[in-house]
């Protein structure tokens, strides 16, 4: 099984890639979080906790900009299911930086149930 830094980095690439390419690392890292969040939802589902991720949606829903977050929620609730189903590792403490190059590096700690 791949670390869940590099699980999560794939997950979450159709969302960064929308990301205009000046974006900032802080809004990048806001994404992340934002990707983290949702995967750590859909993982407490398979735990056993499916009122998380109705939830998680409900209250994204209340937000200005609701269709855009909602958006995002969606594509990366599908993007989880298609490459990542069987993973159930939650993510923990975790931290982003941006390589020289410009490529995202992501350090994250897995947590099993």
């Amino acid at each position: 099984m791949k670390k869940i830094s590099a699980a999560i980095l794939d997950y979450a690439k159709p969302v960064l890639d929308e990301l205009p390419p000046d974006t900032s690392l802080e809004t990048r890292r806001e994404v992340i979080g934002f990707a983290i969040l949702v995967w750590n939802a859909l993982v407490m589902v398979e735990w056993g906790r499916p009122d998380f991720l109705a939830d998680l949606k409900d209250r994204l829903a209340t937000l200005e900009g609701a269709d855009i977050v909602t958006g995002a929620f969606d594509r990366l609730v599908e993007r989880k299911q298609q490459r990542h189903a069987h993973d159930d590792r939650a993510v923990g403490n975790w931290e982003m930086r941006v390589k020289h190059d410009g490529s995202l590096s992501l350090w994250a700690e897995a947590r099993g149930r």
